[in-house]
């Protein structure tokens, strides 16, 4: 386990799943969602280098066919990333392609995890680089699973409040979490009161947001999280609600693409949201989260 800490934040972060937050830790009070592999058997992977699944799990690059599990290799089947720099309220950790990732993604990338503190806020940075002598393609984003709720109350207690307001449409996804169409789901509001039916279908997903952030707020303290996600196209909100389980968290989520939509044909440069990184050059993405008493 990887530690930084200053004088207000103290956090830890897994060097599994794509170098995961493991801690984020305040005044005592414990932010991150300490796995159980009934609910969610994470704390916060790496969403890389698809985001959500692709039909039948496989995608064609080149006139091949591979295969990826939901979210990428980094949350499940990747070994630990490598710690290539630490200090005090620095870390930064490198996946570089190798046999076992160039198996199940025919690419040649390396890619930089940075977290940073800066007083009560961590920075978390995605550099991907080219190192092929082709294009390559790659979605990237993040999973984390706060505590919700965080003290003693329950998790309709809670709400997300936007900067701005907002007329929002979520994606819709079919039984096998895939992309079928929008449907309205806010219209002229800035807040979300959490409440179990509404991941009934999976996780909500939404694009074109005017909002620069969002914040994790209770109805009964002042304790929040602000998550700055400026950078991103995509915001999700995710907990687990599968089979009457209720997980103990919410996830917010900063993506750079989503999943399969349910009529794709299957080729990864054609896939609607796809990134593309030319020869040499370099992807940098960023987002914060801020924890205000």
């Amino acid at each position: 386990m990887i530690e930084l800490k200053n004088d207000i934040l103290k956090v830890n972060i897994s060097k599994d799943k794509g170098s995961q937050l493991s801690n984020i830790i305040k005044n005592n009070k414990e932010y991150i969602w300490q796995k159980d592999a009934y609910y969610f058997d994470a704390s916060s992977p790496l969403l890389f280098p698809i985001i959500g699944r692709l039909k039948d799990n496989k995608y064609i690059y080149d006139n091949k066919e591979y295969s990826l599990n939901i979210h990428g290799f980094c949350n499940s089947g990747l070994k630990n990333l490598d710690l290539i720099e630490h200090t005090s309220n620095r870390a930064v950790f490198e996946l570089m392609y190798n046999e076992f990732t160039l198996n199940l993604y025919p690419f040649k990338f390396k890619l930089h995890v940075i977290y940073e503190l800066v007083k009560n806020t961590v920075q978390i940075t995605y550099k991907v680089y080219n190192l092929d002598d082709k294009k390559i393609y790659f979605q990237i984003g993040a999973h984390t699973a706060f505590n919700c709720p965080l003290d003693n109350n329950e998790f309709d207690d809670y709400y997300l409040e936007f900067e701005k307001e907002e007329n929002l449409n979520t994606f819709r996804l079919n039984e096998k979490g895939l992309i079928l169409d929008d449907k309205e789901f806010i219209e002229n509001g800035k807040e979300i009161n959490l409440d179990y039916n509404l991941f009934d279908k999976d996780a909500l997903i939404f694009n074109n947001l005017n909002s620069s952030y969002v914040y994790l707020k209770s109805k009964k303290n002042n304790s929040k999280i602000k998550c700055n996600f400026s950078n991103f196209p995509y915001l999700a909100f995710w907990t687990q609600r599968e089979d009457n389980k209720k997980g103990k968290f919410i996830c917010i989520e900063p993506w750079s693409g989503i999943a399969d939509y349910h009529d794709s044909n299957y080729i990864l440069k054609n896939k609607k949201t796809i990134n593309t990184l030319d020869i040499d050059k370099v992807y940098e993405n960023s987002y914060s989260l801020e924890f205000i008493d």
